[in-house]
């Protein structure tokens, strides 16, 4: 299975195909905020749909029947958060319908619902980060770790970028297909680097 076939890519990507598109979002305009800046336990209390029973083991120790994905690490938020994105996503369609993107397919949309999840997973493997950082702090942090080219770590601001216009949609003049070569020249370093959630 690739990464692109895990069912967060299918409802985050049918998500930012809804902001791209400029929908209007004022009915849910908490819950995208919560999925735009990755606040699972706020997005879940949003929800409020149940986390399913998980067991966490970590530095020796064992712990059961989580009820809250503050202070989590985003593997965590991501799961616990799954029975609230499928939720919303029910709740989206039924609003929003089938939305034809005359840019990109779908397949599109899930690698941009991937590209952040990925880096922030991968951080949070090797202990990276702190409440404070941004994506932009985190690309840095986990590109010295693992040594990334100056090329690299400048396509994957370039892929942060390109993604941002899309949560944002702050850029109204974007020529999208011509610049989509940016984001998926990012996702391809990813893949290079084993940076992925399968």
């Amino acid at each position: 299975m690739k990464d692109s076939e895990i069912k967060i890519a299918y409802v985050v990507g049918y998500m930012l195909k809804i902001l791209k598109n400029k929908r209007d979002t004022t009915k849910f305009i908490n819950e995208f905020a919560a999925i735009r800046h990755g606040d699972y336990n706020k997005f879940i209390d949003l929800i409020k749909k149940p986390i399913p029973f998980m067991v966490i083991y970590e530095n020796g120790i064992i712990r059961g029947g989580i009820t809250s994905a503050k202070n989590e690490c985003d593997f965590f938020g991501l799961l616990a958060a799954g029975p609230s994105l499928d939720k919303f996503y029910e709740t989206c369609h039924l609003h929003y319908g089938e939305i034809i993107d005359a840019d990109f397919n779908d397949e599109v949309y899930r690698k941009l619902s991937l590209f952040e999840i990925r880096i922030r997973l991968h951080a949070d493997i090797h202990k990276l980060t702190t409440a404070t950082d941004t994506l932009e702090t985190i690309i840095d942090k986990l590109s010295s770790k693992i040594q990334f080219s100056k090329e690299e770590v400048a396509a994957i601001h370039e892929g942060r970028k390109f993604l941002n216009k899309i949560k944002h949609h702050t850029i109204k003049d974007t020529v999208w297909k011509s610049n989509i070569s940016l984001f998926e020249t990012a996702y391809q370093v990813l893949d290079k680097k084993d940076i992925r959630i399968i």
